[in-house]
Order: C-alpha cells, then sequence, then structure tokens
C-alpha cells in the first residue's frame, strides 16, 4: 500500500515539485526560479515531456559557452521551449524520430507546429539530437508529474541554426559555398519547412570537373534539386516520388532500413536546421538524371553524372572558414 500511495503522489506531483525533489536539477530549478512567468506556464500545461538539463548539463555549458546571459529573456525562453517536447514520453521509440517541441515559429524557428528534437532509444536509455546534430543522452527513468513527464538530459540541447551554419560546422563546406556563390542561401534560409539532401565533400569532390567554368543558373539548379518542401525526418520515408524545388522529381527508396534519394545513400540523417531538416547524402543528385537507381552493395558514394572527374581538392571552398571547436 505504501508504494502504491507513493507512486501515486509521484504522478500527481507538480513540475516545480518534481523538480526540487531531483537534487541533480538544482541548478535549473534555481534558474528557472528567475522566470516565474515562463515556469507557470510551463506548469499549466498537459500531455509534454520536458528535457531536463542536469547540474552536469549546466557545468559542460558553462565551460563551453561560459552560460546562458541571463539578459536575454527570448533566447532563454526559445532554448527552454525546446526542451519541452509536444506529448507524454515515458519511453522512446528505437527507430529516430523527429518530435515536435514547444519552440514556435519566430526568431529562434521557422517549423509548421514546433522544431523538432530527434530521439531514439536503446537498453541504455535515450539520446537526443538536436541543432549542429549534437547529442544529450538521458540514463535513468521518466520522472512523473501532473502534465507529463521529465528526462533527466546530460548535455543541453542547441537551438538548431541555419543551413549556412550547420553546412559549415558539419563539414559541409562545399555545399555552403556552392549555394552562395549561386545566390540560393538567402532563399533558403528565409523559406519555412524545407527538407536539404546535402551533399558532403566527397561527393562534390567526385565530380569536381562538372563544375568549372559553369554558370551561377547551373550551380543553382543542380543544388535546387537537392531541396524539398516539407519537413521529413528518416522515420516517415517511405519508396516515394517527390517534386524538388528545381521542378524535376527525386525517387526516395527505404531498403533495409537504408534511405536513399534516386542512387545516393543517406549517410547522416535527421539533422534539424531552423527551417526545416538535412540529411546528409554521399552523392551530388543530377536533375538531368532522374531515373538514377541505388545500389545497396556500393561502399561508396558513386556518381550521376556521366563524363565527369574527380578533383584533388574540394570544390567550392575558397571563401567558407574552418569550423572552430
Amino acid at each position: 500500500l505504501a508504494a502504491v500511495a507513493a507512486t501515486a503522489s509521484a504522478q500527481t506531483m507538480s513540475l516545480t515539485a518534481a523538480l526540487q525533489n531531483q537534487t541533480s536539477l538544482s541548478n535549473l530549478t534555481t534558474y528557472l526560479g528567475a522566470f516565474p512567468q515562463f515556469i507557470s506556464q510551463l506548469s499549466g500545461q498537459q500531455n509534454i515531456t520536458l528535457l531536463a538539463p542536469s547540474n552536469e548539463a549546466f557545468t559542460k555549458l558553462q565551460n563551453q559557452t561560459g552560460g546562458i546571459p541571463v539578459n536575454d529573456t527570448g533566447l532563454i525562453t526559445a532554448l527552454f521551449s525546446y526542451h519541452v517536447l509536444q506529448g507524454r514520453f515515458a519511453k522512446f521509440s528505437d527507430m529516430p524520430r523527429g518530435i515536435p517541441s514547444e519552440l514556435m515559429p519566430g526568431a529562434y524557428a521557422n517549423v509548421t507546429g514546433g522544431q523538432r528534437v530527434v530521439s531514439s532509444s536503446n537498453a541504455t536509455g535515450s539520446t537526443f539530437y538536436s541543432g549542429l546534430d549534437l547529442k544529450s543522452t538521458a540514463a535513468s527513468r521518466a520522472i512523473n508529474f501532473t502534465g507529463g513527464v521529465i528526462h533527466i538530459i546530460d548535455t543541453f540541447l542547441t537551438i538548431p541554426q541555419n543551413i549556412s551554419t550547420t553546412a559549415i560546422d558539419l563539414g559541409l563546406s562545399a555545399l555552403a559555398d556552392a549555394a552562395t556563390q549561386a545566390g540560393l542561401i538567402g532563399g533558403l534560409e528565409s523559406a519555412h519547412d524545407i527538407t536539404i539532401f546535402a551533399p558532403n565533400n566527397a561527393a562534390f569532390a567526385a565530380i569536381g570537373s562538372a563544375f568549372q567554368n559553369v554558370s551561377k543558373s547551373t550551380i543553382s539548379s543542380v543544388l535546387a534539386y537537392h531541396v524539398i518542401s516539407g519537413v521529413y525526418y528518416s522515420h516517415a520515408a517511405t519508396n516515394t516520388t517527390v517534386r524538388t524545388l528545381n521542378g524535376a522529381n527525386i525517387t526516395i527508396t527505404v531498403i533495409n532500413e537504408t534511405v536513399f534519394i534516386n542512387s545516393a545513400r543517406v549517410i547522416i540523417p535527421n539533422i534539424p536546421i531552423a527551417n526545416g531538416v538535412v540529411h546528409v547524402i554521399d552523392e551530388v543528385l543530377n536533375p538531368a538524371n532522374t531515373t538514377a537507381t541505388p545500389n545497396p552493395t556500393a561502399t561508396s558514394g558513386g556518381t550521376d553524372f556521366s563524363g565527369v572527374s574527380s578533383v584533388s581538392g574540394t570544390p567550392f571552398t575558397s571563401g567558407i572558414p574552418v569550423p572552430s571547436s
């Protein structure tokens, strides 16, 4: 009876009481105490999951960035809103999923229905990926409160950044520079709800000769073939054909849980950006070769372009800075 009573009490505990009851969340409790309006709004919500940064997470953030700027209430609200997932998740699916958060369109997001956090789980706990593909983990069980559940995470989530910052940070310098030279960056970053299939640097180098002495319109056409309207995470991928911003179609194929775009393999899926999601692929897609099909046994990316050759360096990287730590 005592155990049943304790369980019932835990399930009806307020959010504030649930946070105060965890010694590893003392920094979070103290910090949120300075923002009573936000904590009051959060306490009144139902069916939510709070990814609560631990004291360890605060220490990491302090060491890496100097901590959260206390006077920027817009950033603070956005950051903690991103840690609140829509829905009650005592457990997370084994397959990575993009779950909407309470970070809504505004200064820090341009995704309909709430910016996503990518979640998955295994035998040891749950993993979460946020902006710049940064990883947070939660090993403990969920903590119940009246409006939902809490998972204690070891690292702060990072608000997803724009495509330029994300591409440079992930080492996709060729894509970043090509899009800049083609005059596409402004349009891509002001759009809402997009999915970008981003070739890695090796993919650009493999067809380097194709980009020698070509016009901006040609580069723009090729890159636009890598962008589709809508935010699509890998768990929702099915065998289908989708129209790109270029106007031509791409074919999405799923083989043994690996996603292919035409013949290109998705090698890093589900990276949230400010206005959608990026999936890194191992080939540059060719809008003049829309019938290219995948080769599941290939160990590295090929090419959809004929009559081209590779180059020793990476194209389009002259004006792109090397990311800092």
